[in-house]
């Protein structure tokens, strides 16, 4: 510990006093030190809190936001990621795509969510859901399967995130 080098005071009875002060300032600096001390527990603690009761925050954030408002977010992102793409309405395999989505919609148990699909041509495979229950679907997802059910897993993936509500969870964390 540091201890500042006290000149010679001529005055004995000066000297006296302040080595007489010398043990209570030792103890203000031991009671500044455990204040400090007791001081960085209590953020450390609440950092540790905050981040393990993050997610359940999150829940609650997430469920005090109207479904309404989250389907007019996800229409409006929906519109912005859309726009300049070259969407498929029409044709075999948006119909057979359409038909299997609702099949999958009509077993999620999401009312809340009003699902729509759209398809767009994309050489990228992937597919991905918006908040309110929009899901966007690139069509090398379709020419890279092998079977209807891998889309389906896809499929229903993305309806399980708009379900629980993941795009909200990521917007507000």
């Amino acid at each position: 510990a540091f201890a500042p080098r006290i000149p010679a005071i001529p005055d004995p009875a000066l000297g006296a006093r302040l080595a007489a002060l010398a043990p209570e300032a030792a103890k203000r600096k031991s009671r500044a030190a455990t204040l400090g001390w007791r001081i960085a527990g209590i953020l450390l603690a609440s950092l540790v809190f905050l981040y393990l009761a993050w997610g359940p925050i999150l829940d609650l954030a997430v469920g005090r936001i109207p479904p309404a408002w989250e389907r007019s977010l996800g229409k409006a992102a929906a519109t912005q990621l859309l726009a300049g793409r070259v969407e498929v309405t029409t044709g075999g395999a948006k119909r057979d795509l359409d038909a299997l989505f609702a099949r999958l919609v009509a077993v999620a148990g999401a009312p809340e969510c009003e699902f729509n699909l759209h398809l767009v041509r994309d050489d990228e495979v992937n597919a991905f859901a918006l908040p309110g229950g929009t899901v966007v679907a690139h069509t090398a997802l379709l020419a890279k399967s092998g079977r209807a059910e891998e889309v389906a897993g896809v499929l229903a993936h993305e309806i399980q995130h708009a379900r629980l509500r993941h795009g909200m969870r990521r917007i507000l964390g």
